[in-house]
């Protein structure tokens, strides 16, 4: 017993936790419904007289469950709790899947990358406005430069990856040349899952729009804290909005003559 709670315990630690239970939930749902609405179909229309197969209750159970309709009745309580079961099935399972959906694509983003020590990636964290992306990613890959220098980009980010920026990483998925992982840059286990450690160097853009100088400034430098404290010798450029916080990152424990 205890087994199993610890087993129960270690799976709730996964990140595709959340996803796996709502497969459960899901298939436990169904199940039920069928098996519900199988019993009361079998005395609904058996009774005391009559006998009715339970098998042909959960085929019509099922059938009347996933939406299928032309379920043979002969009486109107069977018809009256079929109509319930369709009007709950309606209701209730186009709102797990949803959910599925939603929890399917957070699990996807909670990907790892690993770096190749030959040819080291460049990570890019901070800001995620699309259109800064994109003139960062057509100046990085141009046609112009020597093409040893155009390593991946991996971007490193808490926004989740729909809309124009999802078409942005669509863009580059087949070239692979660049990642998308969805998480934040001052959580020391989501800069290890981008492989920082074998990174060429880190690029943290400032937000521009929707934060103020000063909240943006301290997101940065604790953004590049939390960096070198994962990879003290890791090359970080960093975007500040105050010339004067520049003293500040040269007070961050490994900063670099390298590091701007």
């Amino acid at each position: 017993m205890f087994r199993v709670i610890r087993v129960i315990r270690l799976l709730s630690l996964s990140p595709s936790y959340a996803f796996q239970r709502q497969i459960f939930v899901l298939a436990a749902t169904v199940l039920s419904l069928i098996f519900v609405a199988a019993g009361l179909y079998q005395i609904t229309e058996g009774g005391a007289v009559k006998t009715f197969p339970f098998h042909k209750a959960v085929y019509y159970a099922t059938i009347t469950v996933v939406g299928r309709p032309g379920v043979p009745v002969d009486s109107i309580w069977t018809a009256a709790f079929l109509t319930v079961t369709v009007l709950l099935a309606v209701t209730v399972i186009p709102t797990f899947v949803a959910e599925l959906i939603r929890l399917w694509y957070d699990t996807t983003s909670l990907e790892t990358f690993k770096g190749n020590p030959e040819t080291p990636h460049v990570l890019l964290c901070g800001d995620t406005n699309v259109s800064r992306l994109r003139a960062l990613a057509t100046q990085y890959f141009h046609k112009g430069r020597d093409a040893d220098t155009q390593t991946p980009i991996v971007i490193l980010a808490e926004a989740k990856p729909e809309g124009a920026l999802r078409h942005f990483i669509d863009s580059y998925r087949f070239s692979g040349l660049v990642r998308y992982i969805r998480g934040s840059a001052r959580r020391a286990a989501d800069l290890r899952r981008v492989d920082l450690s074998h990174a060429k160097s880190c690029i943290v853009l400032n937000y521009r729009s929707d934060k103020e100088a000063a909240a943006a400034d301290s997101e940065v430098l604790s953004t590049v804290m939390a960096i070198k404290n994962v990879a003290p010798h890791m090359r970080v450029l960093a975007q500040l909005y105050r010339p004067r916080k520049r003293n500040h990152l040269k007070a961050v424990p490994g900063w670099q003559d390298g590091d701007k």
